[in-house]
Order: C-alpha cells, then sequence, then structure tokens
C-alpha cells in the first residue's frame, strides 16, 4: 500500500513540473528580461545607497574622531595648565607691590596717572572748544529736561485712564455678577415644531423654531437637558396654534416666545421640578 502511495505521489510531482514547465513555456521571453531588469536595476540602486551610506558613515566617523581628539587636547591642557604656580607668582607679584615697594612711589604713580587723565581730557575739551562744549552741555539739558516732562505727564495721564485697582485678595464684592451662572443654567433646543393654523392652502404650513432657554436653577436646565426629546413633544401637543401669516412677524415671534415660557413653566411644574423659566430667546425661525 504504501510503495502504491510513493509511486501516485511521484507521479502527481513528475505531473506538476510537466504543468510548470509548459506553463514557464508559455510565457513570453520579455517577461523574463524585464524581471532582469528590475533585479539589476535594483540591485544597482542598493549598491549606490549602500556606497553612499558607507561614505556618510566615514565622513561622520572622521569629524566626531577629529572633534574627540580636540575635546582631549582641551582636556589636557586644562588639566595640566600649573593653575597653582601661576596663582602663587600673582600673590608674589602683590606682596612685591605692597610690601617692598615704598608708599611714595605708590603715590607718585597714582598722581602721575590722574594728571595724566586730567590732560588728556583739557586736550579733548580745547579741541573742541569750551562754546561748542557749552551749547552740547545745555542741549543736553534741554532734552533731559524734557523728557523727564513727558514722562511725567504720560504717567499722570496713564494714572487718570487707569486707575490702579485693588489686589485681588484684598477686593471684595459685594453683589455675584448677574452672568456669572448664565451658562450654568442655559439650554439650546434645535428644531421645534410650532402648530401652525391656516386658512388657505398657498400659506405657510409649518413653522421650525430654534430657541434658548434660561432657567432660575442649574437643575431645571439639567432636567430639561436630559428631557428634551419629551419637551418638544409637549411643546407641540399643548401649544395652542399660531396664524401662518402672522408666525414670522416680529409680534408673532413675541407671541411664540411667551407661549415658549408658559408651557415650559407648565412642563416643570406637571414634572415637580424646581425652577422656572427667566427668559426665552429665539435664535433661528424657519416657516414653509
Amino acid at each position: 500500500m504504501l510503495k502504491k502511495l510513493e509511486k501516485i505521489e511521484q507521479k502527481l510531482n513528475e505531473t506538476i513540473e510537466k504543468v510548470l514547465a509548459f506553463l514557464i513555456s508559455l510565457i513570453p521571453q520579455f517577461v523574463f528580461d524585464k524581471i532582469a531588469k528590475i533585479k539589476q536595476s535594483s540591485k544597482s540602486k542598493f549598491n549606490f545607497f549602500f556606497q553612499k551610506l558607507k561614505s556618510l558613515f566615514a565622513i561622520v566617523s572622521t569629524f566626531v574622531s577629529k572633534q574627540r581628539e580636540r575635546v582631549n587636547r582641551i582636556v589636557n591642557f586644562i588639566s595640566n595648565y600649573p593653575l597653582k604656580d601661576q596663582i602663587l607668582k600673582l600673590v608674589d607679584c602683590i606682596k612685591v607691590l605692597l610690601l617692598k615697594t615704598p608708599l611714595k612711589s605708590h603715590a607718585h604713580n597714582i598722581s602721575s596717572w590722574v594728571k595724566s587723565s586730567i590732560n588728556s581730557i583739557d586736550s579733548k575739551m580745547e579741541k573742541i572748544g569750551k562754546g561748542q562744549l557749552t551749547v552740547a552741555v545745555f542741549a543736553i539739558s534741554l532734552i533731559s529736561f524734557g523728557l523727564l516732562g513727558v514722562i511725567n505727564s504720560t504717567n499722570k495721564i496713564i494714572d487718570l485712564e487707569y486707575p490702579n485697582r485693588a489686589p485681588a485678595s484684598a477686593q471684595e464684592y459685594k453683589y455675584k455678577p448677574a452672568y456669572k451662572m448664565f451658562s450654568a443654567k442655559t439650554i439650546r433646543v434645535l428644531n421645534v415644531q410650532i402648530p401652525v393654523y391656516r386658512e388657505k392652502v398657498t400659506q405657510i404650513r409649518s413653522v421650525t423654531v430654534d430657541f434658548t432657554v434660561r432657567t432660575s436653577t442649574r437643575f431645571a436646565k439639567k432636567y430639561l437637558t436630559h428631557y428634551e426629546n419629551q419637551l418638544k413633544d409637549y411643546l407641540f401637543t399643548r401649544t395652542e396654534p399660531v396664524l401662518s401669516s402672522f408666525a414670522i412677524e416680529e409680534e408673532g415671534k413675541q407671541v411664540i416666545k411667551e407661549k415658549i415660557a408658559y408651557e415650559l413653566n407648565n412642563f416643570l411644574k406637571e414634572n415637580n421640578v424646581e425652577g422656572e423659566v427667566e427668559e426665552v430667546a429665539i435664535s433661528f425661525i424657519v416657516a414653509n
């Protein structure tokens, strides 16, 4: 049985080899040429890239070695520098200058230096001229006084326009700003259908409103936000229809705001929610 299986496997392998050889013979020669060209080009590109990378690595290694040698030279110079000997020499010079040199010679040297400085200043002043020097000093004085006046007047104007407030730690507020909790008490409701009464077929069929509501408590705002879908259904079923020709006018918008505020207050009362609607503002209205 095993021998038969081996023979079958051998025949299958021979058949597969023949089929592959036949299929390969069907492939045109230019395909093999194209594959060989691709292999050759990829090999040449790889070799070019490898050579470039190798040269770059050589440049980097030489630069690093040069910098290392320079750093080593600096470190050797600092470590071998006779700092202690130089400090001792400086101390000896100071001792000789202060102790062994007479005081008269020091005074003579200082006086000679002062005289030379005064003479150089006198020579420069003579070159400039006393008249020009006086004019220059007078002009500098006028400019200085003018700048001081401008600075003082600017400071006075700034103090009048922007008076200094008390430090934040010391400032006391007697009341809480009314706008402080607006964002925590305001909800925006979108795409609310308002019932419309029309007398003719050609009149407006529906009115869609986007509005914002500010409540007196944060809990009321959160409740309305959580039950927004029930709120929309409540408004559509409970709000009395308005005339289609009256809905998009200013008076009609005012009536719609009052209706929304009234029904929202009823909605909150029916659900035993603490708080009430303080303001309703229509931000967008579309009539179809």
